[in-house]
């Protein structure tokens, strides 16, 4: 009986040993198993996963993006040597139609929202915004969320490009519809906006376009008349304007060619109409010569086809 007691006493130390080699070992075994699960699972496009490992127990808490994901995932950290338990409630991420997206320029600060299919997504768009935005302060508030368009990130990088050629504005993705409205940065990121308008990604369309011209001081605008014709340089508030003048020079300068360089531009005074009809007038009583409308301050030069008839056309319109 005494030896029996001295073979128990003898079991305790072991026993001690053993526990201590188990606490030791254990965290060894459970971060092994831990970085060849995430290498599995990354390996195969599910780094989506957040698993925690006790001992040789596997628990997922996360959000798949589909039930196909989420079962494959399941499968793989099952497949993994040494995982004994697979446990966890893993959610399936919600699906948005429409599929939304917005971004807003104002002053030196961008704000994005909206969804984005995946974290790798949201990553490269957060990405892509700092490289097209530097020194701007960033907001980026997507969320995760079935739906999205094939091709989506490209189009988002698009709709952002489009974005960093404006002083301010916002663009707004719904599916693979377009909106984008602001004021054009300067009067080449405003030619390089138009030249990228017309490069959509595949499948996208322009619901709305609504870009004012850049800002510009002083407004300058002039007409040229030489043995080569006329020649029309300077800033048109819109479209519109720039054809009337350009109509305008062929009607009162007939038979004459015509090279229009105008450029569209915002800021001109209530003059500009008034200013451009003198100008041109004037040449027309030219048989060269040049009017320069800079701000409110038009020149006329030039050599005078009939002087007394130049002087009486122009108390005429300074008196109109």
């Amino acid at each position: 009986m005494k030896n029996a007691r001295l073979w128990l006493w003898g079991l305790v130390p072991l026993l001690a040993l053993w526990i201590v080699a188990l606490n030791v070992t254990s965290p060894k075994i459970a971060n092994d198993l831990k970085a060849r699960l995430s290498a599995a699972l990354s390996a195969q496009g599910h780094g989506w996963v957040k698993a925690e490992v006790a001992g040789r127990d596997v628990h997922i808490a996360s959000t798949a993006p589909n039930a196909q994901a989420k079962s494959t995932a399941i499968a793989i950290a099952q497949a993994v040597p040494g995982v004994r338990i697979v446990s966890g409630d893993v959610d399936i991420l919600p699906t948005q139609s429409p599929y939304t997206w917005r971004a807003e320029r104002k002053n030196s600060s961008l704000a994005v929202n909206g969804y984005a299919p995946d974290e790798a997504a949201r990553t490269k768009i957060a990405e892509d915004a700092a490289r097209l935005f530097q020194g701007a302060k960033i907001e980026s508030r997507m969320d995760i969320a079935n739906g999205a368009p094939e091709g989506f990130v490209g189009i988002v990088t698009y709709a952002l490009e489009l974005l960093s050629r404006l002083a301010e504005g916002e663009a707004t993705l719904t599916d693979k519809t377009l909106a984008i409205s602001g004021r054009a940065l300067s009067v080449a990121s405003y030619q390089d906006f138009i030249e990228r308008m017309k490069a959509l990604p595949k499948g996208v369309t322009i619901s709305s376009a609504n870009i004012i011209p850049p800002l510009v001081s002083p407004y300058a605008w002039s007409a040229e008349k030489n043995a080569g014709g006329i020649i029309l340089n300077g800033y048109a508030p819109d479209r519109q304007t720039r054809e009337a003048n350009v109509a305008l020079a062929k009607a009162k300068l007939a038979g004459l060619a015509l090279s229009d360089h105008q450029v569209l531009a915002s800021g001109q005074s209530g003059l500009y109409a008034r200013a451009v009809q003198t100008i041109i007038d004037a040449l027309a009583g030219l048989k060269s010569g040049r009017g320069v409308l800079s701000g409110e301050t038009l020149t006329l030069s030039g050599e005078a086809l009939d002087a007394a008839a130049l002087r009486d056309d122009l108390r005429l319109l300074v008196m109109s």
